[in-house]
């Protein structure tokens, strides 16, 4: 399984881990997953670990994720923090840039899990 994910009601945060080789449809499919569990709130910051994820997506790609996360807002309320070992360089931060501004949504790019997580919660 490609994805797996946990809801923190307490500290108002949901943890989505992503490992291995994965495809666009697999992530759209993860994130419907999350939006229909029951314990998930759109006002929930949202940390995703791709730091082992086998993906990168395309320019095509990214314009589609940005087109659904853009339409999909109101379930993304909150702050998204993405952990990736690659966070550092300014090519993948531009990347992230680009689709906050596209989605209108806060992204934070991290190499830290503890620093995304407080990131994420801090609303």
């Amino acid at each position: 399984m490609p994805f797996s994910y946990a809801i923190s009601p307490v500290e108002r945060v949901t943890y989505v881990t992503a490992r291995g080789p994965i495809d666009l449809r697999s992530a759209m499919e993860m994130m419907g997953n999350v939006q229909k569990d029951p314990a998930f709130s759109p006002d929930f910051g949202v940390v995703i670990d791709a730091s082992d994820m086998e993906y990168t997506p395309t320019i095509g790609e990214l314009g589609l994720m940005g087109w659904a996360l853009r339409h999909e807002k109101q379930i993304y309320r909150s702050r998204v923090a993405v952990i990736r070992r690659d966070a550092e360089q300014s090519a993948r931060r531009k990347i992230y840039s680009r689709l906050a501004r596209v989605t209108g949504m806060a992204f934070g790019l991290f190499c830290d899990r503890d620093e995304a997580r407080r990131w994420a919660a801090a609303h």
